[in-house]
């Protein structure tokens, strides 16, 4: 093979290579952030009516849009997600006008970002409780 062929084939290579990384380069930046971000999980068991659940989607619609969350929207991905996910209880509630109150058990996840705590509810939770005319009793 001739010089000139391989300095072809080292050109056509490196391009498809810078190509790959340049495609990538948001997702390795992504991986890059979520190593140096300490993270934790744990469960709460909150007793809430409509509005008060309606609060906490609303406040965490505002944390999801944090000029702190600018650089890791990956976190804020994930707080619009579970926020989405907290309408179903909503909807219930809605659905449901009977049941004063619902104890729901949520996951809350923590983000330590650039030393600041940002914590938030998970996912949609469980309803394990509705009261009802001043009862309580499983959904």
């Amino acid at each position: 093979m001739g010089k000139s062929k391989f300095v072809w084939i080292s050109v056509i290579i490196s391009m498809v290579l810078i190509t790959v990384v340049l495609f990538n380069l948001s997702a390795i930046t992504e991986s890059y952030q979520q190593m140096k971000v300490e993270s934790s999980e744990g469960h709460i068991k909150k007793t809430l009516d409509y509005e008060q659940l309606y609060l906490i989607e609303r406040e965490q619609r505002v944390l999801a849009a944090s000029p702190l969350l600018n650089e890791y929207n990956w976190i804020s991905d994930e707080i619009i997600e579970s926020t989405t996910n907290l309408r179903f209880n909503l909807d219930y509630l809605k659905d449901h006008p009977e049941f004063e109150e619902v104890e729901i058990e949520f996951l809350i996840k923590t983000y330590v970002v650039e030393g600041k705590e940002i914590e938030f509810i998970a996912g949609e939770g469980k309803i394990m409780k509705v009261k009802e005319a001043g009862e309580w009793r499983n959904p």
